[in-house]
């Protein structure tokens, strides 16, 4: 978790205590750049839905090349990209239950917007910016962080 952008590449490695930090992991699974054109061009918008979900404290967006790394028993555990990129809520509440994202539900689209709601859908942490206060419910999250609510500190870049 030592990347300085708002996606953490993720390996094999540190992907069990990742998905069991109590935090909601977003990851995009994707295949090797050389024949996966479809992840290539999804690459900067996946950036995007990084940078949105950033300063949300309990909520982690990943990226793994799928094929480079190992998961064990990833198929049993519901972790079976169909083709690349393929996107999975990892709940802190269900780390074991992953949800895939369904671009069909959204539009057939998968840029920020439809990425953005699919989270919203089923997020277990709360979807606020900044320090968690309490009781403050996942419908607070801001759908555009343009100026809604004329939002002082909802627009704070790092």
């Amino acid at each position: 978790a030592a990347e300085a952008g708002p996606v953490i590449k993720v390996v094999g490695s540190m992907f069990e205590d990742l998905i069991r930090e109590g935090k909601d992991v977003l990851i995009n699974f994707y295949g090797d750049f050389s024949w996966c054109k479809h992840c290539e061009v999804f690459a900067p918008e996946w950036e995007k839905v990084g940078a949105f979900f950033k300063e949300v404290p309990r909520f982690v967006v990943g990226k793994m090349d799928f094929q480079a790394n190992d998961i064990e028993d990833a198929k049993k555990r519901g972790i079976a990209p169909t083709g690349f990129p393929d996107v999975y809520l990892f709940r802190a509440d269900k780390p074991d239950a992953p949800v895939r994202f369904d671009s069909s539900k959204y539009n057939d689209e998968r840029g920020l917007g439809a990425v953005s709601k699919f989270v919203k859908d089923h997020a277990s942490v709360p979807l606020v910016k900044g320090a968690p206060k309490s009781g403050e419910a996942a419908k607070e999250e801001p759908k555009k962080e343009k100026k809604k609510k004329g939002g002082k500190g909802a627009e704070q870049e790092l």
